[in-house]
């Protein structure tokens, strides 16, 4: 086999742009298949190969990744962690993610009424975040989340739509449902007829409520 290099540099240029990157072209004659046109070693251990078919072999891959949207917003680093910002219509989700981990989700709304740190919302047909109220079935069936400030009517705030929420007075590992107060979350399901029993969330600690809300319910008869 014969192994010709040629055109070895230290940039390479498209038809608009020169980059700063090795460039290197390797042809071959009686190459099979899978033989090495290319091995490039550290310290003596193979890092990333080419064979004669194309095919590229890397032991290892440690990079930033940007896929489709702007640099930045979402990124693999190392392969072990994941950050995510992305945008969903015209609110904003922000997450952290590790694969040995969980997601924390928060999410901006307009509230449709004066809400307070700690209130249980539902996502309206209007686009606006109001109390869920468990005697109601219409708002307490749909999109969930806890308001985590305080907003006035009309005004944009942020609500934790998944993972931990900081609070008071929880009962550790407790589960918590969808109140008949309005705003509130409760430990004692409901027991009024037509009344919603909707989880929210689970109590970690007694300052930390996991919110996951059900995707699932029950109408008191």
């Amino acid at each position: 086999m014969t192994v010709a290099i040629s055109n070895l540099s230290a940039t390479w240029t498209d038809s608009a742009n020169t980059y700063n990157a090795i460039s290197m072209n390797v042809s071959n004659s009686g190459a099979s298949g899978d033989s090495k046109l290319l091995d490039l070693k550290v310290n003596g251990v193979s890092q990333m190969s080419v064979s004669a078919n194309g095919m590229i072999n890397v032991s290892t891959i440690k990079a930033d990744i940007y896929i489709g949207i702007p640099a930045g917003d979402l990124s693999i680093i190392n392969s072990n962690t994941v950050n995510v910002a992305y945008t969903l219509r015209s609110n904003t989700i922000t997450a952290n993610t590790s694969i040995i981990g969980y997601t924390t989700i928060t999410q901006e709304f307009t509230a449709g009424e004066i809400l307070a740190d700690g209130n249980l919302c539902y996502y309206n047909s209007d686009g606006k975040m109001w109390k869920a109220d468990a005697l109601a079935n219409t708002t307490s069936k749909g999109l969930l989340g806890m308001c985590t400030e305080a907003i006035s009517a009309d005004a944009t705030g942020t609500f934790t739509m998944f993972g931990n929420y900081t609070a008071t007075g929880l009962t550790t590992g407790s589960v918590y449902y969808v109140s008949e107060t309005g705003g509130a979350i409760t430990v004692t399901p409901p027991t009024t007829s037509a009344a919603v029993v909707r989880v929210v969330g689970y109590a970690t600690s007694t300052t930390n409520l996991f919110i996951f809300p059900s995707g699932a319910w029950v109408e008191i008869a």
